[in-house]
Formats: structure tokens, sequence, C-alpha cells
């Protein structure tokens, strides 16, 4: 808490910039006709940290530049001593610099199947139907429907069709529910659920969007 009433008063300091704030990520956001901007950007931040008793760790720092989906790799010099990503990690999930999620869902799809394993051992030792099958909402399609109102729309059709195979084997083999819904649903009800809820909420944190 201390450090999110610090880090209020740090603001970009070049009209256009955006800087995104949550509990200790920072994240600085520079469209194109402002990439000059950068360093002097970041020669603000360390300086705004020095004055508040911080420090700006280069080394925990990455920079991503997100492309069109078949633009060229602009040849920009890179910061020194930052380094320069391919793909990133945004509270939980990870986009490329295409925003494309194939990294997020690999690694969603490998975390769901460690997890299955817990409710296989759990049907094993003789947990009955309904309850296993809320152990699999809470465990496993909890996991694979974390923050999808970020992610939905930039499925393609094979990571979906991977998506949508995990759950309905999940369902033949009994350990979810044969009522659940397939997942585009799922995630078309969560999308529907967040847009409610912002209309609904003059001062949600998206409204302004």
């Amino acid at each position: 808490v201390a450090f999110i009433v610090a880090i209020s008063d740090l603001h970009p300091i070049i009209a256009g910039n955006t800087m995104i704030k949550y509990a200790d990520d920072c994240y600085l956001i520079v469209p194109a006709r402002n990439n000059h901007t950068c360093l002097q950007e970041l020669e603000h931040i360390g300086q705004w940290s020095m004055r508040n008793n911080l420090k700006l760790n280069l080394s925990k720092t990455t920079e991503i530049i997100f492309l069109r989906s078949r633009a060229k790799n602009p040849d920009l010099p890179e910061i020194q001593g930052i380094k320069r990503v391919q793909e990133i990690n945004i509270l939980g999930v990870q986009f490329n610099n295409r925003l494309q999620i194939g990294p997020h869902i690999n690694r969603l799809l490998v975390r769901s199947q460690q997890a299955m394993y817990a409710v296989r051992t759990l049907r094993a030792h003789g947990l009955a139907s309904n309850i296993l099958h809320d152990v699999f909402r809470s465990l496993v399609l909890s996991r694979m429907t974390y923050a999808s109102q970020s992610w939905n729309g930039l499925l393609n059709a094979e990571e979906r069709s991977r998506l949508e195979t995990f759950l309905r084997k999940a369902r033949y083999s009994g350990l979810a529910s044969s009522s659940l819904s397939n997942l585009s649903e799922i995630l078309a009800e969560l999308d529907k659920k967040l847009f409610l809820s912002v209309l609904q909420n003059d001062h949600h944190v998206l409204r302004h969007l």
C-alpha cells in the first residue's frame, strides 16, 4: 500500500505517453511518434525514484516494441542497460510483440494439465462427482479463464481449438461436469459480464474507454 501511495505522483513528462500502475508494477507506454522520448522518460523515473528513496532496477526493466502482424522490425537503438524482449508478462498474461497470445496459451495448457493431475488424484481417492466438478471449476477452469477478457479477442482458430479440446476431454473423462458449456460460450459470458459491470458503474476503472 505504501508503494501505491508513493507512486501516485509519478506521471509521464511527454504529452501522448501513458503510465499504467498496478501494485508494484509500472508500465510506460510510448506511441511510435514519441519513440525518441523513451530515454527522457526513463531519466525522469530514475530521478523520481531517487527523490523518494527508491531505485529504478534496470535489471528488472524490459523494453518491448509492439508491431503490426506483418510489419518489419524497426531499426531502433536499444536503451543501454535495458533488455529488449519479444514477449512480456502483463499481470499474468503473456503477450508477444505482435500482440499474439500463443505463449500464454502454451503456458496455460501446461499448467492446466498439471492441475488436472490433482483432480485425477482426488477422484482416485473416491471424491464424489459433484464435489470433483466443483474442484475442477475452482482449480482448472478458473486458471483457464483468468483475465480472459484481455486475450479472448486475440485467440486464433488453432489456439481456440486447443483450449476447446482440453475442456472436451475433461468433460468426456468425467472430471468436469457434462453440462459445462464449451469454452467459447464461457469466455463470451465473461466478456458480457465485464461490459455490463462497466456500463452499470460510473466509477469503473474502464468506464472512460
